[in-house]
Parts: structure tokens; C-alpha cells; sequence
């Protein structure tokens, strides 16, 4: 869920030129965090019973054995499938969005066929060279993939701060309303607090007490 409201976040640009009316925000906004929350919980299932097998595998071995051992033949394609699909569209949407907050910030005319392509290249550059990094390191899908996950998260804590003071400034609002968003962006500050603590790409401080 939390992904979801990082995407959420990123493509305001693009969602305020696509909907009509305000109304149309809890069906667009509401309505596509629920079914994100189903993937996520789908996949918190699998990853419980990947580890009660004891499995020790990597990102990318990991997805291949909650394909084949968990979800059977057919369960096991719809993985596969959501595993590339997923990806895709998230970076479809994620750089045209990316396109439209730069146009914006720059003041940079996206009308023009023309304008739209220049920019567009310029965003594709940075890209090509991660993606080649990625292909060429041995190490490049899990470096990339775990800087990925911290920042995702991290964003969307910064969401759901965002959102709950919104709800305490906001007259009218009911006094507890906040707290739908503080709960969940507690935890996942908590979450992201204890994997920059003991993570040794980051402050490596130790998991047990030497009292």
C-alpha cells in the first residue's frame, strides 16, 4: 500500500489533467489503493510461506520459488506475469509523470509534439545508463533494487505525513481522522528508522544489546 501511495504521490501532475471533477478522486485515488493493498498482502502470503521453507534466496530467486513451489502452474504464471507486468507500467507512468513535474517546473511548453520528444530524451539518457549499469554489474539488479525499496518507502512515509497534517489542519475535519493516516506512516518510519540503523550500507549499528 505503501508503493502505491508513492505512485500516487509522483503522478498528481499527470492524474490533475486526467480527472474531471473532484468527485472522481475517491474512485481513482481510494479505489486503486485497496486493490494495490490486495497485491501486497498477496504477496506478504507468499513471502511468509517462503520463509517458513527456510529459503535463503535473493530478490530474483525468490519470485521464481514462490512461482514454482507456492502458487502452482497456474498461480505461478500470473506471478511471473505481475512481476514484469507491474514493473513496466510503473515506469511507463512514473517518467511520463516525471516528464510533466520537470515541463512544469522549468516552464517548458509540453503542447508541442516537439518539446514533448526533446525532454522526453533528455529524461531517457540517465535512464539508459542505469539500465546498462544494472545489465553489465553482476551486482547492478540488487543494488539498484535495494536503494529502490528504501526509497520508496521513505517517500511514502513523507505521503503520509503530508496527508495527516491535511487532516489536523483541515476545519471540519473530525478530530481523530488523522490518525488513519499517522498509524500506517508510523510504521512505516519505524520500518525505514531500523533498516538504515543496522544496514551495512548505512550505520551498521548492532541488532543485539552488549550490556
Amino acid at each position: 500500500a505503501a508503493s502505491d501511495v508513492y505512485k500516487r504521490q509522483t503522478q498528481c501532475t499527470m492524474i490533475g489533467r486526467s480527472v474531471r471533477h473532484e468527485k472522481e478522486g475517491k474512485m481513482t485515488f481510494y479505489g486503486t489503493m485497496i486493490l494495490e493493498g490486495m497485491i501486497a498482502m498477496i504477496w506478504a502470503a507468499a513471502a511468509m510461506g517462503l520463509y517458513n521453507s527456510g529459503s535463503t534466496a535473493g530478490a530474483t530467486a525468490a519470485v521464481g520459488e514462490v512461482a514454482k513451489g507456492l502458487l502452482g502452474p497456474v498461480g505461478g504464471i500470473i506471478a511471473i506475469l505481475g512481476v514484469i507486468v507491474l514493473p513496466i507500467t510503473s515506469g511507463d507512468t512514473a517518467l511520463r509523470s516525471c516528464r510533466l513535474m520537470i515541463a512544469d517546473y522549468i516552464h517548458y511548453d509540453q503542447r508541442k509534439k516537439k518539446n514533448r520528444v526533446i525532454l522526453t530524451i533528455c529524461m531517457f539518457v540517465p535512464v539508459i545508463a542505469i539500465l546498462v549499469f544494472a545489465k553489465l554489474n553482476a551486482e547492478g539488479f540488487n543494488i539498484l533494487w535495494r536503494y529502490f525499496a528504501w526509497s520508496n518507502q521513505t517517500i511514502a512515509v513523507f505521503a503520509f505525513a503530508a496527508i495527516t497534517v491535511y487532516l489536523m489542519a483541515k476545519k471540519g475535519s473530525a478530530k481523530w481522522v488523522f490518525l488513519v493516516p499517522l498509524v500506517p506512516g508510523s510504521f512505516y518510519m519505524f520500518v525505514i528508522s531500523s533498516f538504515i540503523s543496522v544496514s551495512y550500507t548505512h550505520l551498521t549499528l548492532p541488532t543485539t544489546s552488549r550490556v
